[in-house]
């Protein structure tokens, strides 16, 4: 199952009935099955398992619009960092990540950063503090989501994982356009 998963998370389908959706209910039925029971599945795969349904939901809420839940979800997974002191300590948990989890790294960390971008551009063009974190000024509040981008790319750069060619250019390019 984490095979088929691993090829349709990052793909975003809002259609009620295509195979992306049917694998997202499927997976919600299997863990709500199986939660609080102990697995007969190594702990790795019941941890690859629960962490592509995350993502599953990460990108679900990213394709809606959901960005403020998409962080939480992304954050929660503790898959990529969005604070400098994370990185180190997410950069050693990378090394122990399922091959299906580190495919879809490079599509988390885009999918990241451009809510990172959208947040600050509605911000930019806005007078309302936003949602989640409570920071005094709107200088912070841009500031505090440019921290946030720059975790991301420093980040990216830090994995020793061959991302795909436009991905560490994508991702440097948005943190530009956020200074």
């Amino acid at each position: 199952m984490s095979t088929l998963m691993v090829q349709l998370v990052a793909r975003v389908d809002n259609e009620p009935s295509s195979l992306r959706s049917r694998l997202s209910d499927y997976a919600q039925q299997v863990s709500a099955r199986y939660s609080g029971i102990k697995l007969k599945a190594s702990a790795k795969t019941a941890a690859t398992f629960f962490c592509l349904r995350d993502l599953l939901i990460f990108f679900d809420q990213y394709a809606e619009k959901q960005y403020q839940l998409a962080l939480d979800t992304i954050q929660k997974s503790r898959l990529v960092p969005l604070k400098m002191d994370e990185i180190e300590p997410m950069e050693k948990l990378f090394h122990g990540l399922a091959e299906e989890v580190v495919r879809v790294i490079p599509d988390v960390l885009l999918a990241t950063m451009n809510i990172l971008y959208s947040q600050y551009t509605k911000l930019k063009g806005e007078n309302q503090p936003m949602n989640g974190e409570f920071i005094e000024t709107k200088e912070g509040q841009l500031a505090f989501l440019r921290e946030r981008a720059h975790a991301l790319t420093t980040y990216a750069g830090k994995i020793p994982y061959r991302m795909p060619g436009d991905t560490n250019a994508r991702l440097v390019q948005m943190e530009i356009l956020m200074n």
